[in-house]
């Protein structure tokens, strides 16, 4: 089974390992170790190089490949998480997560068939979070705020997983990460 949380997103060192493991140059420009940085270690991901063979890891860059996170439908994400679950690249609670990001479009009244960019989606969620934690510090309960940070620890997981799947895409069409900058 190849496995997308194998390798943490604690820094440079962890995305060095995946992009070994994958063949590709280790020299990371820093716009992918700032994002890799910028979720805070919130989910892991790789295609592990000790957990999975060259078939398997092909079989993920190749499920990846077929999804640009910029511009899918949330019809598409659900296929895209279920194929990845059904090649056991990512867990039940990892997809369980991504329920959530496609609950999340269903009430913002996104049509389950119009593209959206993932990324600006999150980006914006998490604005919104930030706004209501401001709000909620000179008025809000205690369950409240935690309650917020739950919501933020999940979109800030769901980010973190938008990124290395991209580049994982990116990595899949024979790119390495500092022709991508």
């Amino acid at each position: 089974m190849v496995s997308l949380d194998g390798i943490s997103t604690g820094g440079r060192h962890d995305l060095t390992n995946y992009l070994a493991a994958l063949g590709k140059s280790p020299n990371v420009d820093s716009r992918v170790v700032a994002a890799e940085a910028s979720t805070n270690g919130a989910a892991a991901v790789s295609a592990a190089s000790d957990s999975g063979t060259v078939d398997q890891r092909s079989a993920v860059h190749q499920i990846v490949a077929e999804y640009d996170l910029h511009n899918i439908t949330p019809r598409e994400l659900s296929q895209l998480v279920q194929r990845l679950h059904d090649s056991g690249a990512i867990s039940d609670a990892d997809r369980a997560n991504f329920s959530l990001l496609r609950r999340d479009l269903e009430a913002a009244n996104v049509d389950p068939d119009e593209s959206i960019d993932l990324f600006t989606f999150l980006e914006d969620r998490l604005d919104e979070l930030r706004g209501q934690a401001e709000d909620n510090e000179s008025s809000g309960t205690g369950s409240e705020a935690q309650e917020l940070a739950r919501q933020t620890a999940s979109t800030l997981a769901q980010y973190d997983w938008l990124v290395k799947l991209d580049t994982i895409r990116q990595l899949g069409d024979g790119a390495t990460v500092d022709q991508q900058a």
